[in-house]
């Protein structure tokens, strides 16, 4: 086995998805902190319980009342004992919270981050965007070409996970139809550990969808993600290991590579796709205001990628990246599809994603 400790730093806000939300019921903002309740023990204490009474009560009266109590278990010093978790949300999140309390018609999702008995970006992941560049390393345009017309189904629609082993070509063909040979690619043996965050390093955004032609930004959702090195201070993971069963790799994979030749590709190819992106946001947004930080932003990104040290690899990974960071996004545009003309931006300033794996630990 070759194994590889590592962290994450957090060069923009990252957002691992749950596939659930968090209610207003379930949540208050105050003082510039998120508090995620525990109904539970909330509605079962013998006093704060009683204080609540919620029965008969609209939505709206509800949400009052919910924040109105926590105000005043935080001045009596108990609110954390009611707590699940807290995590940072700055004046425009608390602004936010405190002007749709009254909105019926504002839902106030929160789109937590993944999470056990700690915050953790998965394993599986990071797995899926080293499996994206390194796809993207292989696939020429005439070969997407080529595996797109292939990998169809019977009702014309493209297979995205045969494509993928086509285009590597891990694949038998039979009959007119192909079949993958899962064997045959590196992302059989490679594993990736879950990786722990600190509470401490997480907070809560809103996720805007800026179009770059229009000059128009609207907040899409508001999201849990992780805080991001900024002002010399940097925001990086707890050491996490990435594995690869490289005696059953060498014995299967025609070309056999280590792990460092892995994220070495890895991060040329993420670094060519960061240098593609400010390319676009400078090209599309030279009219647009609102893009001018953002500019800056991805040239700043663009400095640090190129002054990495040594054991150091760019990635990106999470949700708000684009369809041109997602695997099957990259084939269609190779097969002639269009450049996204909108980007998703953390309080409309911050691209979402970036990281680097540092293994210099």
């Amino acid at each position: 086995m070759e194994k590889i400790d590592f962290q994450l730093e957090f060069l923009s806000p990252m957002h691992i998805a749950v596939g659930d939300v968090i209610y207003p019921d379930g949540y208050i903002v105050i003082d510039n902190t998120f508090y995620k309740i525990s109904l539970d023990k909330l509605f079962s204490d013998p006093e704060w319980g009683g204080k609540i009474n919620v029965r008969g009560m609209d939505l709206v009266s509800v949400r009052k009342r919910i924040y109105e109590i926590g105000r005043e278990m935080k001045t009596r010093g108990v609110l954390d004992k009611f707590t699940e978790y807290k995590i940072s949300a700055n004046n425009s999140i608390e602004k936010w919270y405190k002007e749709k309390l009254a909105d019926v018609h504002n839902q106030m999702e929160i789109h937590p981050f993944v999470r056990s008995n700690n915050f953790y970006v998965p394993g599986s992941s990071v797995k899926g965007a080293v499996r994206t560049a390194l796809l993207e390393d292989v696939a020429e345009g005439d070969k997407v070409s080529e595996c797109w017309g292939k990998c169809k189904s019977r009702n014309g629609k493209v297979l995205s996970a045969l494509l993928e082993y086509c285009v590597i070509d891990a694949v038998k063909e039979r009959n007119g139809r192909i079949s993958p040979l899962f064997h045959r690619t590196v992302f059989n043996y490679l594993r990736v550990q879950d990786i722990r965050l600190d509470g401490e390093n997480m907070a809560v955004y809103e996720s805007a969808n800026l179009s770059v032609r229009a000059n128009k930004r609207n907040v899409s959702m508001v999201v849990e993600a992780t805080k991001f090195t900024a002002g010399g201070k940097k925001i990086i993971s707890s050491p996490s290991r990435i594995i690869l069963d490289d005696r059953r790799y060498k014995q299967n994979v025609r070309e056999s590579f280590s792990l460092k030749d892995i994220l070495t590709t890895v991060s040329n190819v993420y670094k060519g796709k960061l240098k593609q992106e400010l390319n676009r946001i400078e090209t599309l947004g030279r009219n647009n205001t609102e893009m001018k930080e953002l500019i800056e932003f991805y040239m700043m990104l663009a400095g640090r990628s190129d002054n990495m040290s040594r054991g150091e690899y760019l990635i990106r990974l999470g949700r708000f990246c684009g369809v041109n960071f997602a695997t099957v996004g990259a084939f269609r545009r190779k097969n002639g599809g269009k450049e996204s003309k909108t980007v998703n931006l953390a309080f409309g300033r911050w691209p979402f994603g970036w990281a680097i794996i540092n293994t210099e630990l």
